[in-house]
């Protein structure tokens, strides 16, 4: 097991789910940018996708391709047993967006909160790549991550702040900036934590 597997399996084996900073009953920003910049009949996965709800809303608003990856195998397993009835429209891939390599191509990536953990350029360098071999001409891109002011750290790792503009620019070299935005949200210990919203889309 990877270090970062080992981390992220213990936090979700030891939190529910309400207790994550991130947790959101309705992830409403997420649903929205991918309603309007996305199809439901095109493929789409989900990057750091955990065990929150997204997955249950794109089923219930149509979409019948989702894919979701995350390195922790607990957070997976968890909405495996929730979406037990659904079992034909999600596939889990349990990995490591680092060293992962994509069996076939999308037409949509959300991403919230993963990109930020990755504080060395040559991670952040290597997901860029991933995702550009992930996504077809004209795929487009969701990515939020925690803005300039947004927090330095979060469960118990380091974290690296991103604009919108700077997202554009670690990212051009596959991908045009369409969009974005700036949003505080609010966690379930009513702390607030600035993120910025970047929509790309393939070239």
């Amino acid at each position: 097991m990877s270090d970062a597997s080992e981390h992220w399996d213990t936090i979700f084996a030891q939190k529910s789910d309400d207790e994550m900073s991130w947790y959101q009953d309705v992830p409403t920003t997420s649903l929205e940018l991918l309603a309007r910049w996305s199809q439901p009949e095109e493929p789409l996965i989900d990057i750091g996708a955990g065990n929150a709800r997204l997955v249950d809303h794109l089923i219930e608003r149509g979409w019948r391709d989702v894919t979701l990856l995350d390195v922790s195998h607990e957070a997976l397993a968890a909405v495996r047993r929730r979406l037990s009835a659904t079992e034909a429209l999600v596939t889990y891939v349990v990995a490591d967006i680092r060293e992962w390599s994509p069996p076939r191509r999308y037409r949509a990536w959300h991403d919230r909160a993963v990109f930020h953990f990755l504080v060395s350029t040559l991670d952040q360098r290597a997901y860029v790549e991933t995702a550009a071999r992930s996504l077809e001409s004209g795929a487009v891109l969701v990515i939020a991550t925690f803005s300039s002011s947004g927090p330095t750290q979060c469960s118990g790792l380091p974290v690296a702040q991103h604009d919108p503009e700077e997202i554009g620019r670690l990212f051009a070299s596959h991908f045009d900036l369409v969009t974005s935005q700036l949003q505080d949200h609010t966690t379930p210990f009513n702390s607030v934590q600035s993120f910025a919203w970047t929509v790309l889309r393939r070239r």
